[in-house]
């Protein structure tokens, strides 16, 4: 079975500048108000309920374009496609390994010493951040809808690399919100980072039969790291081990690239002349 999604958001369905725009406006607009009662994390309850609602911007606004083309039970099925859990296994251990074992190297490098091993809250919050953090609230958005839109005119690494500039200004606000993982990071760091994260995001969203939910699991194994590893070296308000991170995320990108080539192992190129985009289950 296919999904196809007829009559394109904008001139050029392969960049939805649309969904883009009201993705932005969305978060930044929930951000701001967020900013506004406080420019640290902490500031109560109401801040971090807006600074959280702005997070589903992606995922939001994905169902709510694909709604106006195949209505809410289309989005249901959309979101629902997202969980589908039939992938390699081999996959499934490397979206647990590679994300702790690039964060932990950057971490121990830059004086980091202490691991959190209560397995208890390490799983309570993995499923938290799933869910509120990033994976769920942003995913579907990028990589549910943007990517394969992108993929019809561009190469993987194109994609992946204007997907990743795209998905790191999103994140613009935070880094005027004191205690973010942004705001303890450099914004340079930040956008080679997270364009870099993009390409291996890709590749992991190819091998896996382009199914959402592996994507899913390795961004939240990302991000659980701050909690596996919780006590950053922070040196003049920055974060030390982002510049390793960093560093050893682009290596992995650059490696993917070297071994798959542009098209990071995605072997059908798409259709560039029609008008319909077609999209595979579970994307």
């Amino acid at each position: 079975m296919k999904l196809t999604l007829t009559a394109p958001d904008s001139p050029h369905p392969s960049f939805p500048i649309s969904f883009i725009l009201a993705a932005f406006g969305f978060t930044w607009t929930f951000w701001l108000i967020a900013w506004l009662f406080g420019r640290s994390v902490g500031q109560g309850p109401l801040q971090l309920t807006l600074l959280v609602i702005g997070g589903f911007g992606p995922t939001f606004m994905a169902c709510v374009f694909v709604a106006q083309r195949q209505g809410w039970r289309g989005a249901r099925a959309f979101l629902g496609r997202g969980f589908n859990p039939r992938f390699p296994l081999p996959m499934l251990g490397f979206v647990v390994l590679v994300p702790l074992a690039v964060n932990g190297v950057a971490y121990f490098t830059t004086g980091g010493r202490k691991i959190e091993t209560n397995l208890a809250h390490l799983a309570g919050t993995y499923v938290l951040w799933f869910f509120f953090g990033g994976p769920f609230n942003e995913d579907y958005g990028w990589r549910g809808y943007v990517l394969p839109r992108l993929l019809v005119r561009w190469n993987p690494v194109m994609a992946s690399l204007l997907l990743g500039f795209l998905w790191s200004a999103w994140h613009w606000p935070l880094f005027y919100v004191t205690g973010t993982t942004q705001s303890q990071t450099p914004l340079w760091v930040f956008f080679l980072s997270t364009t870099a994260q993009a390409i291996v995001y890709t590749w992991i969203w190819n091998q896996a039969g382009k199914k959402l939910l592996p994507v899913m699991l390795y961004h939240s194994f990302s991000n659980i790291s701050v909690v596996v590893f919780p006590q950053p070296h922070i040196v003049g308000g920055i974060d030390r081990s982002t510049y390793v991170e960093a560093f050893l995320a682009f290596s992995l990108a650059l490696t993917l690239v070297l071994l798959y080539g542009k098209r990071l192992g995605i072997k059908e190129a798409p259709d560039h002349t029609t008008d319909s985009l077609t999209l595979e289950p579970g994307f």
